[in-house]
């Protein structure tokens, strides 16, 4: 660690920093994951977050197959036709459904964190946890999606927007 002459505090530690940004950006979905948890600027807080994250859950595997097992593959938008908005279910391309399922994760966890007072950190690392074993409020959030859309299915068909 170097002094900073300017000021008495010491200036970061290069490798550690090099260290955690490798991580980031050889893996794509936990940079996506990284740069959601952002808030106001603060990405140094959401890396550290995110590196207690992958510590509770001993892997990085965990992450990848809560993030494959929230993705939605249907989702429903609202359509106006004539003067009635319909629900129509569409598919999701790939980009999209990593999306929603990283917002969702997030969402999720600052929602419990919020009610139970907990550390975002447990928070999140346990819904992951539920997540790759396909239970948790990230799946039934992606269920009830799934049902709404199934309900709306009549809507599908036509294509005039």
């Amino acid at each position: 660690m170097i002094n900073n002459p300017v000021s008495n505090q010491k200036s970061f530690d290069d490798s550690k920093k090099k260290y955690l940004y490798s991580v980031w950006n050889s893996n794509p979905a936990l940079l996506r994951l990284l740069n959601k948890m952002t808030k106001g600027g603060k990405k140094s807080k959401a890396s550290n977050i995110l590196s207690s994250v992958i510590r509770n859950l001993k892997s990085i595997n965990p992450i990848y197959s809560a993030l494959e097992s929230a993705q939605p593959v249907v989702e429903v938008r609202s359509i106006r036709v004539g003067r009635l908005t319909r629900q129509v279910p569409i598919g999701v391309a790939h980009n999209r459904q990593e999306g929603i399922a990283i917002r969702w994760l997030i969402e999720v966890s600052r929602n419990q964190k919020k009610t139970k007072h907990n550390r975002i950190d447990l928070v999140l690392s346990k819904e992951i946890q539920d997540a790759s074993t396909s239970k948790g409020s990230v799946i039934t959030r992606r269920n009830e999606l799934y049902k709404l859309a199934d309900i709306n299915r009549v809507f599908a068909r036509p294509r005039w927007w």
